[in-house]
């Protein structure tokens, strides 16, 4: 099993230099207040425990480091790719909600919609 250790101060400085004061995912400019340090392999994934690389580190952009959360790498980017290739639907939905035309929808009606369109497990049937 992999033994975690602390970061200190003189890794945080060689990591800067090896990323070149980017973020290690996202290649953006890192700014002091916008950095954190994070794992590559979540150590929260205990289930990853025996992976190469469990309990190292990098730096990454805050907003990175929220967005990746627990996911490895591959998770990130299958989500990633997900985002990307619904853009254009997110758009639509975007306009629909900022329009503020959400009509109201019966009990009764949505009953119905979710019988017909939802499996017993709650998700949304292939059609």
């Amino acid at each position: 099993m992999a033994k975690l250790k602390n970061i200190t101060a003189s890794e945080i400085r060689a990591l800067l230099k090896i990323q070149n004061g980017r973020c290690a995912i996202s290649g953006e400019k890192l700014k002091p207040s916008e950095t954190s340090v994070d794992h590559v392999i979540p150590i929260s994934r205990k289930d990853l425990i025996e992976e190469k690389g469990y309990g190292k580190f990098w730096l990454v952009s805050s907003k990175v480091n929220k967005l990746k959360g627990a996911m490895t790498m591959d998770d990130l980017y299958l989500l990633v790719d997900k985002i990307i290739n619904y853009k254009k639907n997110s758009k639509e939905l975007e306009d629909k909600v900022l329009k503020d035309n959400i009509e109201d929808f019966s009990k009764k009606d949505f009953d119905k919609y979710i019988l017909e369109n939802f499996d017993e497990d709650g998700v949304i049937k292939d059609k």
